[in-house]
């Protein structure tokens, strides 16, 4: 995360949605769909709802991400001032509008590229990278399985092939 944080580090709203992804784990359409609503600054959670069912998990976050994130909020107002309007959605693209699974790709590519990380880095490596932060601080698998919404710990413990890789955001 080191090299992509640096390569970011001048856009205040990518660098909110890597780091959203990073500290909550969410799959990229989840992402797309947090509402500004769905966010507790004050109690450090988002609720995430999960794809396929109406089910929402929350998320706890730590102080360091919620400065990051009051500081998205000031230039979200801004979009919205420029674009005449409201929206419910947390992250918003420069037409106000909420972003698309593949534009949030392709904000990951254009950092990766910047970084100089010469790998392919997806959305999903900021939730194995989540999972084995988690894993490796000695948190408990039910819970870790609670924060990625797994109704089975199976598909849990199947990220544990990633507890000892290299995370990609060090290269």
């Amino acid at each position: 995360m080191c090299k992509i944080r640096a390569a970011s580090k001048t856009n205040i709203l990518d660098r909110a949605i890597m780091e959203t992804l990073w500290f909550t784990g969410a799959k990229v359409q989840e992402l797309c769909d947090l509402k500004l609503a769905d966010v507790n600054l004050q109690d450090r959670y988002i609720k995430i709802s999960k794809q396929k069912c109406l089910h929402k998990r929350e998320v706890p976050f730590q102080p360091y991400y919620s400065g990051k994130l009051l500081g998205y909020l000031n230039v979200r107002k801004k979009l919205l001032v420029r674009n005449g309007g409201i929206s419910p959605f947390l992250f918003l693209n420069k037409y106000g509008k909420s972003f698309t699974p593949q534009e949030i790709r392709n904000i990951i590519c254009r950092y990766t590229k910047i970084a100089g990380i010469n790998k392919k880095v997806t959305p999903n490596c900021f939730r194995r990278s989540f999972f084995s932060i988690l894993f490796n601080h000695g948190i408990s698998l039910e819970t870790i399985s609670i924060f990625l919404g797994h109704r089975s710990l199976s598909t849990t413990t199947s990220y544990i092939i990633y507890k000892d890789m290299p995370n990609p955001f060090f290269y």
